[in-house]
Formats: C-alpha cells, structure tokens, sequence
C-alpha cells in the first residue's frame, strides 16, 4: 500500500513531528512520499479532473492521502480532495475542512449532533451584533473566524462589546462570532482523536491576563488523563463534523463539557505534553482504514 502524507511549506517550524509520522507510516506502507499541497495541481477538461503532486497521478500512485492543511489552505485542500474521494482513502471528509475554517458553521454541526456548546449567535450586520450582545450575558467573548486563539477578545460587559465591534473591520459579507463566556478558570483542554478514540489529551492554561490558552500565545499545558464522558464528546465532535483525525477543544466548567471548536490540523506539540505516541496512532489508523477501503474497493 502508497501513501501521500500531505502538509504544507510552513511548516518547517515543526518538520521534526512530520518526519517521525512519516518514519511511523513507513513501518507500515510500502511507499511514502511526504510531500508539501504547494506542489498539487488539478486538471480538468472536459473528459475528466486529474490531481497531481509534481508529474504523479496521485490516485493511480497512491492508495490513501493523509492531509495536513492549515486553515489559509482549507479551501484549496477541500477541492483537491474533493476529486480524490472515492479513489484513495481520505480520513476526513472533504468539506470538514470548510466546516472547521468557520467557527460559527462548525457550532452549528456540534448542535445538530447533540455535542454540548457555548450559547452563540452570529450577524453580519455590526449594528444588529451590538444589539445582541446583551442576550448573551457578560462577559462576552466575541471571535473573527479563523483557528489557533486569533481574532478572539473578551469584553466584560456590553458597553465594552459594542466599542470592540466598532472597531474591527469586517470584509463585506464577513460575520462574528459572538459566544457566551465559559468561567473555568482560564483553562481549556485538547484532545487528539483518532478514528473513535482519543489518543493523547491535555490541559491548557492560559498565562495571567490573557484569554487564549493555546500555546503558541503563551499558555502552559500538563497532561490530562481521560474521562470517559469527555473523551465521548471528542469523539463526537470529530464525528459530528466528518474529521477521522482531529484536536479537540473544550472547556470544563461543574464538570460538564462544553466543545469550542474542531481544529482539522492539530499541532503535534501534545507528544511532548502527554508522551503519547499520536503518531504511530494515525499511522495504525491510516494503515488500517486503507485496507478496508481497498477490500471494499
């Protein structure tokens, strides 16, 4: 069996992580060609759409593709696999990258899915966002879409939402996410699901002042053992959205969880946190789900 493991240039900063998920994808697959979606290119006439990777016809080379797009290439890598479904193994399903790129339309996935969430609302009419502020209760977390802790502020009444929605600029047609404030002590939780199961999960702890937890701003993180109701609730979120490899956010306020959102590029940084081996996880989980697909096939 061939495998595409499929990530971006930008990431050199962790290229360490890539090449130890590929070193576990080689203990399983015959061939493995870690490559960057830069170097994609997809044809189409009239008689049919062909992806490449440089001059290979990725689904007569490769059995599976194992993506790892960051949001800035969610859309491209949508439609990249969009044309590859049903002709390679893909563990998520195209449009969760779309889904997951939009703060507000993966709440409402969650929803429908029964997964607890924060109360939120959405407009793209600052003037009517103002308004609603109030229903909310305070504080008041107010988010630009996008992923990793960006773009996300809180206001501690509704006077201070109103001034903080005046200022941003928002593109034409662009909407925020306007998000009931969860105290639960500045911290937040990870968890890494595979397939149906959470394979590493970690505590987040958001240093003094500041309302992100995520590390790359700062916070601090310490393993955290599961608890069987909350790794479900991973589980279903990923599921919820159509992501078979996924992080999870959470936060936990009396021991109820409350998912924020589902990020379709988890860092791998939480190997270190928890020691656990995400990676040969995801190897084992893509070695055998190509299988099947290929008995099925």
């Amino acid at each position: 069996m061939k495998v595409l493991l499929l990530a971006y240039k930008g990431i050199s900063s962790s290229e360490k992580y890539y090449l130890r998920l590929k070193e576990e994808l080689e203990n399983r697959f015959e061939k493995v060609l870690y490559g960057f979606v830069d170097y994609v290119t997809v044809k189409t006439s009239h008689e049919e759409t062909k992806v490449c990777y440089k001059t290979l016809n990725v689904a007569e080379e490769f059995d599976a593709i194992l993506p790892r797009f960051g949001p800035s290439y969610a859309h491209y890598g949508e439609m990249i696999l969009e044309h590859l479904k049903g002709k390679v193994f893909i563990p998520n399903k195209p449009r969760a990258y779309s889904i997951c790129n939009d703060k507000f339309r993966t709440l409402l996935h969650l929803q429908r899915a029964g997964v607890p969430i924060p109360e939120s609302l959405t407009c793209i009419n600052q003037e009517i966002s103002k308004k609603l502020c109030g229903s909310i209760g305070e504080p008041i977390i107010i988010k630009k879409n996008g992923l990793g802790g960006k773009g996300v502020v809180i206001a501690q009444d509704v006077a201070s939402a109103n001034s903080i929605i005046d200022a941003l600029e928002l593109p034409t047609g662009k909407h925020l996410v306007i998000e009931e404030f969860i105290d639960a002590g500045n911290e937040d939780y990870r968890f890494f699901v595979v397939g149906d199961q959470v394979v590493a999960s970690m505590k987040r702890v958001a240093k003094n002042g500041e309302v992100r937890s995520n590390l790359a701003n700062g916070g601090r993180a310490e393993v955290f053992k599961g608890h069987k109701l909350f790794d479900e609730m991973a589980v279903m979120a990923a599921r919820a959205v159509g992501a078979g490899i996924a992080g999870v956010d959470m936060m936990i306020k009396d021991n109820k969880p409350y998912v924020l959102e589902v990020n379709m590029n988890p860092g791998f940084k939480i190997s270190e946190v928890t020691n656990e081996n995400v990676f040969s996880s995801i190897a084992e989980f893509m070695h055998d789900k190509t299988k099947k697909f290929l008995d099925s096939k």
